[in-house]
């Protein structure tokens, strides 16, 4: 029996995931209802066991591989080799660690607010 055909949704969610981002970021830019709390998470990952839509995912990561493309998962792979690495420069493994942090959704946001009067001085 033929593998089930992937709904439209299902589609955009691997995509979406091909792409690098989160399962549950994935799933609502999919167009998948918005959940409260973590059933985003639950939701997300019963999605990507469902078995056609596992197989396009694992699809999708072999044409990417064999094109040259490097996953997520590659990368940030790469970059655990780069800050664990014993001949590796604290330089570059502070990078890493900073580049890894940022790929993952870990870094502190920075905002910048500024307020007050904002006076220009031409001169005579």
């Amino acid at each position: 029996m033929p593998a089930p055909k992937l709904t439209h949704r299902q589609e955009a969610y691997v995509q979406r995931i091909l792409a690098g981002a989160r399962p549950y970021d994935a799933y609502v830019e999919a167009g998948y209802a918005a959940c409260k709390g973590n059933q985003r998470s639950v939701k997300a990952a019963e999605l990507a066991r469902k078995p056609h839509v596992a197989a396009a995912i694992e699809a999708g990561r072999a044409a990417m591989r064999q094109a040259g493309h490097w996953s997520r998962e590659d990368m940030l792979r790469t970059l655990r080799g780069i800050a664990e690495g014993e001949r590796v420069p604290a330089g570059a493994r502070t990078q890493a660690i900073a580049q890894a942090s940022k790929m993952l959704g870990l870094d502190a946001p920075t905002k910048v607010e500024q307020s007050g009067e904002l006076v220009v001085k031409w001169a005579e």
